[in-house]
């Protein structure tokens, strides 16, 4: 949506300066990387609060993120008291715009979910009274419709394309990164034959476990031949990762979850030109980081 948005003004007015800015890094990676495909990434800034303060643009666009299936907002936006560093921080992000300011977020979502007396509430509340409500869906359509960076696929087609992109990297000789649940599917089978296929032609292949669960059989078996393995926490409170993400060099990502199907589909998948950072990618929402 910010994309869409950003190619918006920017199709009214190319000399616009445009700063896009976010609560959570793992965020501003991903939209620069959107960015970098629609060849915009020299003109907008995309940076976290922290990093965009003592920075103006003409035009600020504000990515809330936290949304639905969360069922709470960050304590960044839950900031009311003055005393308060997220409050503070918050304030520094919509003060950043010196002409126009763009709140990107779920705000039906947002005001069940604020505090009665959170900053935001009260911004949501000025910008409904005094400025301008837009459909989301409209802008988001911009960056899909022009780009076709991104395709929601439907489980019945995802092992055939996850494949035809494993296989375009044997031929480029670059690096796959994989969740380590994704080897429990029912097709697990075939990517753990296709996996150990790109280490036999030499493609580095790292996967990324949940460091307090047992390896799958099939792990085991490929990091023998030679898979590194890397391991991640588990976010507080979780059994097991409800995300499935494949990194395929600087070629594509999917990205696929339990708890969000998308009008029958259950992956996305993300063409990039981007240099991805995985570790970051997958790294859960912590206020400012």
């Amino acid at each position: 949506m910010c994309v869409g948005l950003t190619q918006q003004l920017l199709t009214e007015n190319p000399l616009l300066r445009v700063g896009i800015v976010t609560p959570y890094n793992a965020q501003a990676s991903l939209i620069h990387a959107m960015l970098l495909d629609c060849d915009l990434a020299h003109e907008v800034r995309v940076a976290t609060v922290h990093r965009f303060q003592g920075e103006e643009r003409q035009a600020i666009i504000f990515d809330c993120v936290d949304a639905p299936p969360f069922g709470w907002v960050g304590q960044f936006l839950r900031g009311g008291s003055p005393a308060e560093e997220s409050t503070r921080l918050l304030n520094v992000a919509v003060t950043r715009a010196q002409q126009q300011l763009y709140l990107v977020g779920d705000t039906g979502y947002l005001e069940r979910k604020l505090p009665p007396q959170a900053l935001l509430r009260y911004i949501l509340q000025r910008i409904r009274n005094e400025g301008t409500v837009l459909d989301g869906s409209r802008l988001v359509g911009v960056a899909i419709d022009n780009q076709r960076a991104w395709r929601w696929v439907s489980e019945a087609d995802f092992a055939q394309m996850l494949q035809q992109d494993l296989r375009e990297a044997m031929r480029g000789r670059g690096s796959v990164t994989v969740m380590e649940p994704l080897l429990h599917r029912d097709d697990g089978e075939a990517l753990a034959l296709l996996l150990l296929n790109l280490l036999r032609a030499g493609v580095e292949v790292n996967i990324l476990h949940a460091e307090s669960v047992g390896l799958h059989e099939r792990a085991t078996a490929l990091h023998k031949a030679g898979a590194r393995l890397t391991p991640l926490r588990l976010p507080q409170g979780r059994q097991e990762y409800q995300d499935w993400c494949v990194f395929i060099g600087r070629q594509a990502v999917w990205w696929g979850s339990v708890v969000m199907p998308y009008r029958g589909a259950a992956f996305l998948r993300v063409a990039s030109r981007a240099t991805m950072n995985e570790l970051q990618f997958l790294r859960r929402p912590r206020s400012g980081a």
